[in-house]
């Protein structure tokens, strides 16, 4: 089954433009992904990898910048993190600012 997702011009034009291209092709599988589960993702680094066309080492990387704070970003829900790891889960994370 072909699935489909929309996204908005704030998907990628916010802060997480300044950030580097794999963070910003991670971000968009991620965005993908979460519409399955309304904002909740299962994302191992291999499989985000795949997705975004970048390396582990860059999907890793990828994860850790988006679970960090940002202090620009126009949602200071979270302090401005993209990412929320679900507690007790491996590889499962919440995208913060879903609703």
């Amino acid at each position: 089954m072909v699935q489909y997702s929309v996204f908005s011009d704030g998907n990628l034009d916010g802060t997480i433009a300044d950030l580097p291209a794999t963070v910003r092709w991670a971000w968009v599988a991620i965005l993908f992904e979460a519409e399955k589960l309304r904002g909740r993702i299962h994302m191992p680094v291999r499989v985000l990898a795949r997705r975004a066309s970048i390396s582990n080492d860059e999907a890793q990387e990828a994860l850790r910048i988006l679970q960090e704070p940002d202090p620009l970003s126009g949602s200071q829900a979270h302090d401005g993190r993209r990412l929320l790891p679900v507690p007790n889960e491996e590889n499962w994370y919440d995208v913060a600012t879903w609703e």
